[in-house]
């Protein structure tokens, strides 16, 4: 029996927030308190990480505009490049060494104007003391052989077939006492040469006169190459009224035909060319 008169005690309530004080008390290593700092840190990191965070959304924002503003001036870059050169896509070996190589794009030119811009390369090019530079001509991006090359030019001369001559050539200028031009042909052997050379003699000047820079008032009243020696090597000289050569072809060796009208130039390619011979033995 339940005595009326005695007071009831008031039951003691424990709060989750108690027990959890309780259970900080007892917790002498220190676990719970680490768990529940990395459970924060986490948490900071989630919202920092978070795509919905303001600070991340501008960061995101800033990114993507870096991006666009990237591929306009590549656009930009590539689309002023491709006007105003001549990209080649081929690998060239060239045929002797080469301190400086420059391109002419020869589609829709003129044979004067091809003789033109060349012209222009040999004045303005900037070569050291016995320097080389080689020439290559394209058409529609694509380099072009020597036969080609004589058929832009006009040039009278009854180009053998394949094998008897090849499309590797090289035209270029000599910086020696003058910025003297020259041309390189390759042919099977000297046999093959040596006929469609001798036929060419009566147009050759009329030709390739202008690449270097003789003046049709310098042409001689009858036109007659004579044999000559230039560098130990049988070579055709063709001779102003006043004894100046005027254009000379020489037999480097048994495949090799140079023509220009500068003993100098000459001398160079043949050294030149021998070397290159030497370092592919």
């Amino acid at each position: 029996m339940i005595d009326k008169n005695t007071p009831n005690k008031p039951k003691k309530v424990e709060t989750y927030t108690e027990d959890m004080a309780r259970v900080l008390e007892d917790d002498q290593s220190g676990i719970i308190k680490k768990i529940i700092h990395q459970q924060e840190e986490h948490e900071k990191d989630r919202r920092n990480f978070s795509p919905e965070s303001r600070k991340n959304k501008i960061e995101m924002l800033i990114s993507f505009i870096l991006v666009i503003a990237s591929f306009v001036v590549l656009f930009l870059s590539i689309s002023k490049n491709g006007s105003n050169t001549v990209p080649v896509h081929e690998q060239i070996a060239p045929m002797i060494f080469l301190d400086k190589t420059f391109f002419i794009e020869a589609a829709g030119l003129e044979s004067g104007e091809i003789i033109g811009s060349i012209r222009n390369e040999i004045e303005s090019v900037d070569l050291k003391e016995r320097g080389v530079e080689g020439l290559y001509f394209a058409e529609n991006k694509k380099t072009i052989g020597a036969r080609r090359f004589l058929s832009l030019l006009q040039a009278n001369f009854a180009a053998p077939a394949e094998p008897f001559m090849s499309d590797k050539f090289l035209a270029g200028v000599y910086n020696g006492a003058n910025k003297d031009f020259f041309l390189l042909l390759k042919f099977r052997s000297m046999i093959d040469a040596f006929e469609p050379m001798r036929k060419w003699e009566d147009k050759m000047l009329s030709d390739l006169g202008p690449l270097f820079g003789v003046e049709e008032s310098d042409y001689p009243a009858y036109v007659s190459f004579k044999d000559g020696v230039v560098e130990n090597k049988n070579a055709r000289i063709l001779n102003s009224q006043e004894e100046k050569a005027l254009l000379m072809y020489v037999f480097l060796d048994d495949t090799s035909v140079v023509i220009s009208n500068s003993i100098e130039a000459i001398h160079e390619i043949a050294v030149r060319l021998y070397s290159a011979a030497a370092s592919s033995i």
